[in-house]
């Protein structure tokens, strides 16, 4: 949680105001002293979680050093944060994780884990390294101690250019080492004409000055061709999301256009039919079989009796033990097929029915037995009785 404080678009937006007022303001001495605590927490906040995920955010508080520094003419130790990053094992090893979606370090402070093993977090890395290291240099590229102040950094960049299996890094970092050689030598030259001592301050802060202005020394000329590059990939990165944007707005819209036509709705309408669960057969309960095949069976009595038909089956009643109330009876043929007794079974075996004009009378051993040993079946476990109701 006290991470969370910090590492949050909140908390980087006011160090991008107060960097701003500075920077705005850099001529007000009331504001002057607020550049060294400021700077502090900035190198501060991008340290406070060295690891990869977090590049994005330690690449934006180097930028705000750069720009804290060149508008104060201060000295900040910007190369440390920036080289300590080209160290981290997850640009020394071969992007596992394909090539990967772009990122944009100017618009995120965290990458998720699967970004880091992908070769365009690799290259955003390396070159917004590069990128800010050659500002930070060419800011004291005409200072008469530039030769000491990049000692430690080329040091670390020709580290980097021989570990390095990347050839397409190993080229950009090449390009850096020479211009600071350059630019190591064009300094050298000059400081050899100078007649004034170290401790003349005003001297110093006059050093080649015109060409400052003039923006002639090697690390100058080679930071117009870095911020070309920077940006031209920030336009391909533009244009790429606008890309998607567009093709993901055409694919609405033909898939508008093409819901318009009714014919594509009726096909829509005829599947869903197919696949709807109102036009399955709907289950009957137990006592929907019963009151239909009552129903059917006074139907059946009625059609007997005006054809003058006297043997007629009317109840088939199977009762338990447990309920005797709630025996489940069988009045016609259909009721039996539904339950797996076949009444032309019944009647060769036992013989056509009788009518025993409303007396009570026992089923023979053989029906009954067949009757139980179907009850039990049916509902195993339980005891069932049998008898004949007419």
């Amino acid at each position: 949680e006290a991470f969370k404080q910090v590492y949050c678009w909140k908390f980087i937006s006011c160090l991008e105001l107060w960097v701003k007022v500075l920077c705005r303001y850099t001529g007000k001495g009331d504001l002057q002293p607020l550049a060294y605590p400021i700077a502090q927490i900035i190198s501060g906040v991008a340290r406070l979680v060295p690891t990869a995920r977090y590049f994005p955010l330690r690449v934006q508080c180097t930028k705000m050093l750069n720009r804290l520094a060149s508008a104060t003419e201060t000295f900040i130790h910007v190369a440390s944060l920036l080289l300590d990053m080209l160290e981290f094992k997850e640009l020394n090893m071969p992007p596992t994780g394909g090539v990967g979606k772009a990122v944009d370090f100017s618009t995120i402070l965290k990458v998720p884990k699967s970004t880091l093993k992908t070769r365009a977090f690799q290259e955003e890395c390396i070159f917004s390294v590069l990128e800010q290291i050659t500002e930070h240099l060419t800011q004291w590229s005409y200072s008469v101690s530039f030769p000491e102040l990049a000692f430690i950094p080329l040091v670390r960049l020709r580290q980097f250019n021989k570990c390095t299996k990347v050839d397409r890094f190993r080229r950009q970092v090449k390009q850096l080492i020479e211009q600071v050689d350059r630019n190591i030598e064009y300094i050298g030259r000059k400081r050899v004409e100078i007649t004034f001592a170290p401790k003349d301050q005003a001297s110093v802060s006059t050093f080649l000055q015109p060409e400052k202005e003039a923006g002639t020394s090697p690390l100058s000329q080679y930071l117009v061709t870095v911020r070309q590059r920077s940006e031209q990939r920030k336009a391909n990165l533009r244009e790429s999301r606008v890309n998607v944007v567009d093709n993901k707005n055409m694919h609405l819209a033909n898939d508008i256009s093409r819901g318009s036509d009714e014919s594509d709705y009726d096909d829509i309408e005829d599947g869903s039919k197919v696949f709807s669960k109102d036009w399955l057969p709907e289950k009957k309960s137990n006592k929907d079989i019963a009151s239909y095949s009552k129903v059917s069976h006074k139907s059946q009595l009625n059609d007997a009796t005006a054809n003058g038909e006297d043997d007629i089956v009317e109840t088939l009643e199977f009762s338990s033990d447990d309920n005797d109330d709630d025996d489940n009876v069988y009045e016609d043929d259909s009721a039996l097929e539904d339950h797996g007794i076949d009444s032309k079974d019944l009647e060769d075996d036992h013989g056509p029915a009788k009518n025993l004009n409303g007396k009570k009378g026992k089923m023979n051993d053989k029906f009954s037995k067949a009757a139980k040993r179907h009850k039990k079946n049916k509902n195993p476990g339980r005891k069932r009785n049998s008898r004949k109701k007419q």
